[in-house]
């Protein structure tokens, strides 16, 4: 690359700015009337060794006036196309505060949607809540070294952690996105064999993303992040039939992420101008997405709170028909019994008649039977039976005597009288 000053002999100074995370940039910065200036760049090196204080890695271009300077550079990285941008200090200065800007409201609105959803979830205890935490949690772990705040403010001084963090959190950051997918949706109850097709997408995830801790595994992260994607949007336009509003939910909101991150993918190449909507697209597409579904979260344990209250007065008002049925059926039952009651009442009168003429036969001090006599003292076998037989008349017609008049209680007060309490006097 070479530059060349203005013509008005003026020296210009001006700031090349590279937006991608390299492991390694060595540039050389060579003027004709100056001496070569050599700057060691990139996620190898610790953050205080960069010449300009920025979370991207920038650095001087000197051009003296009627002169040129020419850029050299050696690059080491994963992409084969590096997006250079040149800048004068003024415009510098202004695309530096528009980034940090779109920046901090990004990561303020994920610092304060972790915070409020782990809260939730601390009361709740809801499983969703974990899951949304963990994807956002490390979303902002796959973020951060993309956009340098990383390197500039977490770990300034261990740039292999910086190396390592994208894939890492790349792969946890999906597996916890599948997770919240499976749980938001139902999944396992609706779709059982989907379910567990998924698991296996996640065990994938979670293996990648511990290998990935020792060595750096780009083309397998990148196939694990696609996948993930895939499965994410198959299993929301899936989820249409069998729960519209939660699809809904969860689909829009996605879709806000999806877009900004084609608007910045297309940025970079170069097949959309650079603005600040194709610029900003990712970072507004986060924000966007993340907000909505916390709302969606409240919204979806709303939705499933009405669906069980529903389902409830269903079974209530089915154990209201079937209890009217067997008070009907009692009642029925009660009658029946006090029909025969009353048709006990003249046999046991009759039982307690003769058992009170036995008595006084029986207590008479002498008798005559088939002309034989017999003394009170001594009383005859038969008249020792009847006895017998007396007394267990007598009992008899004591229980059922005591039945009927029960029975004849009830039958009178069974109208005032509680369902449970006539079922206990049954």
């Amino acid at each position: 690359m070479e530059f060349c000053d203005s013509g008005e002999g003026i020296p210009n100074i001006d700031f090349l700015l590279v937006t991608k995370p390299l492991s390694g940039v060595a540039i050389s910065n060579s003027a004709v009337s100056e001496e070569t200036k050599i700057y060691n760049l990139g996620g190898k090196h610790q953050f205080r060794d960069r010449p300009i204080q920025h979370h991207f890695f920038a650095f001087p271009v000197d051009v003296p006036g009627n002169s040129s300077t020419s850029i050299i550079t050696r690059i080491q990285g994963d992409s084969v196309r590096i997006p250079f941008m040149v800048h004068s200090p003024d415009a510098f200065t202004q695309d530096a505060a528009r980034a940090n800007l779109f920046m901090g409201i990004m990561y303020g609105i994920l610092l304060v949607m972790t915070l409020y959803n782990t809260t939730i979830f601390a009361v709740l205890r809801d499983k969703n809540y974990a899951y949304y935490v963990g994807f956002v949690i490390f979303l902002m772990a796959v973020l951060m070294p993309i956009d340098g705040f990383s390197a500039q403010y977490v770990f300034p001084n261990i740039p292999t952690i910086n190396l390592h963090l994208v894939n890492v959190g790349s792969s946890l950051c999906c597996a916890f996105l599948l997770l919240f997918c499976l749980s938001f949706l139902n999944t396992k109850e609706h779709y059982p064999k989907t379910f567990f097709a998924i698991r296996s997408v996640i065990a994938l995830t979670l293996i990648n993303g511990f290998a990935n801790i020792f060595i750096k595994f780009n083309l397998a992260t990148n196939i694990i992040v696609s996948i993930t994607l895939f499965c994410t949007v198959a299993l929301g336009v899936l989820s249409i039939r069998k729960t519209p509003k939660l699809a809904f939910l969860f689909l829009v909101p996605f879709s806000f992420f999806a877009a900004g991150a084609a608007l910045t993918v297309l940025k970079q190449a170069a097949v959309l101008p650079a603005n600040m909507l194709t610029t900003e697209g990712l970072r507004i597409g986060v924000a966007v997405n993340i907000s909505l579904w916390s709302q969606a979260l409240a919204y979806r344990l709303r939705y499933l709170l009405e669906e069980k209250f529903k389902a409830e007065c269903l079974l209530a008002e089915g154990q209201k028909r079937e209890s009217s049925a067997k008070i009907q059926a009692l009642k029925k039952n009660l009658q029946l019994v006090a029909q025969v009651s009353d048709k006990l009442n003249s046999p046991l009168l009759s039982i307690m008649h003769m058992s009170s003429k036995m008595k006084r036969i029986t207590a008479e001090p002498k008798c005559n039977l088939e002309k034989k006599q017999c003394s009170q003292e001594t009383p005859c076998a038969f008249f020792t039976e009847i006895n017998a037989h007396v007394a267990n008349l007598e009992i008899a017609a004591e229980c059922l005597s005591e039945l009927s008049t029960t029975l004849s209680e009830m039958r009178e007060e069974q109208g005032n009288v509680e369902p449970t309490t006539l079922i206990a006097h049954s």
